[in-house]
């Protein structure tokens, strides 16, 4: 699967529903999606400084995968059962998983990916945390079940880590947020309630001091995330989706332009905001800070609806450069990892289409076409990078730079060496403005059929002068060489005799002349051999040749014969040229024919056998022809 990007207009038109289909010509997505070991999933973190992406799996799991910051698992943290949430310490030294299953929270060291601490939050059925954050110095956890919830602390970074708990003062374990651009500042919402609870705490002193709450955060909450400016709380939502709250006093404070059953947010170091939405198309905005129209969407999720961006499923690189998506689908237990560079970027849009036939011919030149197409107009001069992969250059060999038109159209011209699959790898690099993008078309190789069909008379006089033409020609068309050469010969009943060779013309025309001497069937055959970029091909054009007649009789010394008797047969032969053969043959009523003799007649003509009669007989005498002369028969009927 891959992602695509639109623009704020496209989207905002999907989101009217005038728009269907959005962003099925191009991609923004850096790679194809990853898939990761888990059997589900719960939440996300990326650790830039050691180039990681944590991601848990949730009740199921029981390890944490770990993943590079281009998408692909490299390891994972063993051990971790059930992991849900997880929080970076403020150095990066320290990832904390919430493991409700255990009443625990662990310290994993981020360098070495193993664990170092696991602290008990109890051992009641009510002291299981669900949701981590980190703030004022200390770690902070939602815990809890249906019915009581209530929030924890540990601190971790005093000498011996003690953990506090609230009492549980909230319908289910709440979900936290915080943000290290706004130290001491803690945010909670009620989850699986029909409308959130939410409270902004003071946390700096050690203990949650409540500085603003709302009775109405919208139903069914799913993400929390605090703008870096201090201002805003953004919320995730079944509705009204994401909504913005001021962080003062948790009034509203606008709505992003999203869709239903919001599922995501996540907040970038500059304030820019990805929001998520499941089971919509597009699922994935980008915000610029302060704003509350996209200024790009994504197509997420899987044309099958099984495959959908989760709750809490967006994270950010904390320089901002990168986007990590994670998709889930829940019926299959498959879970990928995507990365979306420069999310602020313009899409850009390659399409590369191959010769018109769809494959190429070595030596010959083949044209690729393809447009560079964005939302957003691109400046003038634009140039796109390309490389051939072919068996003589599997690691890929570099061809001229290609400059796109005004239009956004361009071309790429080659001339392959090799035959075989031939990969062509066109780049943009992007610039200010746009997002790069790289889109490849095969075009398999090979020599291209040849033909050499033959025309000319169907008969001729013996010793006439029979004039054959012909063409050399490729279908689909494969222009030839100039001056191909073209091998003819002539198969008679003397054999095969070697003819001239003939040159194809410019148009690939060809012909011949021959006198044949030899009667009957003169079958001229024309062989092309092929050459670096056509395959050998092979006809043939028959020719009757006439042929003089000649008389054969067959006689008996009786007409009748008693039963048992030998009857005297003589077969004659007139006037022929090279050919002096006769076979004599019997077929009684009812029964098969069968040969009596074959052999050469006498000076005068005549060949002699005998046939014992044993009833109405037919007999015949067949020459088969020579050179000069044709076929002739005869027959006669003894009993």
């Amino acid at each position: 699967m891959r992602f695509s990007r639109t623009s704020a207009l496209t989207a905002l038109a999907v989101l009217a529903g005038i728009a269907q289909g959005v962003g099925s010509a191009g991609t923004a997505w850096a790679d194809a999606p990853h898939q990761l070991d888990l059997p589900g999933y719960s939440h996300l973190v990326v650790d830039a400084s050691h180039g990681h992406v944590f991601v848990s799996g949730g009740p199921d799991s029981t390890d944490i995968a770990v993943a590079d910051l281009d998408g692909a698992q490299v390891g994972t943290v063993d051990d971790e059962s059930g992991a849900t949430s997880m929080a970076l310490s403020p150095d990066g030294g320290t990832l904390y998983v919430a493991l409700p299953g255990s009443d625990a929270v662990s310290a994993v060291d981020t360098a070495t990916l193993t664990e170092t601490a696991r602290y008990s939050t109890g051992s009641g059925p009510q002291d299981d945390p669900h949701y981590l954050a980190y703030a004022g110095g200390l770690l902070w956890f939602g815990y809890g079940s249906q019915g009581q919830g209530g929030i924890g602390s540990i601190d971790v970074e005093g000498p011996r880590p003690t953990v506090s708990l609230d009492g549980g003062l909230w319908y289910a374990a709440p979900l936290l947020a915080s943000d290290p651009a706004v130290p001491g500042t803690l945010v909670a919402g009620e989850v699986d309630t029909s409308r959130a609870t939410l409270k902004v705490y003071d946390v700096s002193s050690g203990v949650p001091v409540t500085t603003a709450s709302q009775a109405d955060g919208g139903p069914g909450l799913e993400d929390l995330a605090i703008t870096p400016d201090g201002k805003d709380v953004v919320v995730a939502a079944h509705a009204p989706y994401h909504q913005v709250f001021k962080l003062t006093d948790l009034s509203p404070d606008g709505q992003l332009a999203t869709a239903y059953s919001a599922s995501s947010v996540a907040v970038a170091p500059d304030g820019t905001i990805a929001a998520g939405v499941s089971y919509a198309t597009p699922d994935l905005f980008v915000f610029r800070p302060g704003t509350t129209t996209p200024l790009h969407s994504f197509d997420v999720s899987s044309d099958d609806g099984y495959l959908t961006l989760p709750d809490a499923g967006l994270a950010w690189d904390p320089d901002g450069s990168r986007l990590f998506g994670v998709t889930d689908d829940a019926y299959n237990g498959v879970v990928e990892l995507h990365v979306v560079p420069e999310p602020l970027k313009a899409a850009s849009r390659l399409t590369v289409h191959g010769p018109e036939y769809g494959f190429g011919y070595p030596y010959l030149p083949l044209t690729l076409t393809g447009q560079l197409t964005s939302d957003d107009p691109y400046a003038a001069g634009q140039v796109l990078h390309v490389t051939r992969t072919d068996p003589a250059g599997p690691d890929g060999v570099p061809l001229a730079d290609v400059a796109v038109a005004a239009d956004g159209s361009f071309e790429v011209t080659d001339t392959p060496t090799v035959s075989g699959d031939h990969t062509y790898t066109v780049t943009y690099a992007g610039d200010s403005g746009h997002a790069e993008d790289t889109e490849r078309v095969l075009i398999p190789v090979g020599k291209a059929p040849a033909q050499v069909p033959l025309d000319g008379p169907a008969d001729a006089p013996r010793g006439s002068v029979v004039t054959i033409t012909g063409s050399l020609t490729s279908s689909p068309d494969a222009p030839f060489a100039p001056g191909q050469s073209v091998k003819i010969s002539r198969v008679d009943a003397s054999g095969t005799t070697s003819l001239p060779d003939v040159r194809a013309a410019a148009d690939g025309t060809f012909s011949f002349a021959d006198t044949p001497q030899i009667g009957g069937i003169n079958n001229y055959k024309a062989a092309y051999a092929g050459d670096v970029s056509h395959v050998a091909a092979v006809s043939n054009h028959e020719v009757d040749v006439s042929r003089s007649a000649t008389t054969v009789t067959v006689t008996t010394n009786a007409t009748h014969y008693p039963n048992g008797a030998t009857a005297k047969i003589t077969a004659h032969l007139g006037t022929t040229y090279n050919g002096r053969t006769l076979s004599v043959y019997a077929q009684p009523d009812g029964g098969m024919k069968t040969l009596l003799k074959t052999a050469t007649v006498d000076a005068h003509g005549n060949l002699a056998v005998g046939y014992r009669v044993t009833g109405r007989t037919e007999i015949s005498a067949e020459f088969t022809g020579d050179y000069r002369y044709g076929p002739a028969t005869a027959a006669t009927t003894i009993w």
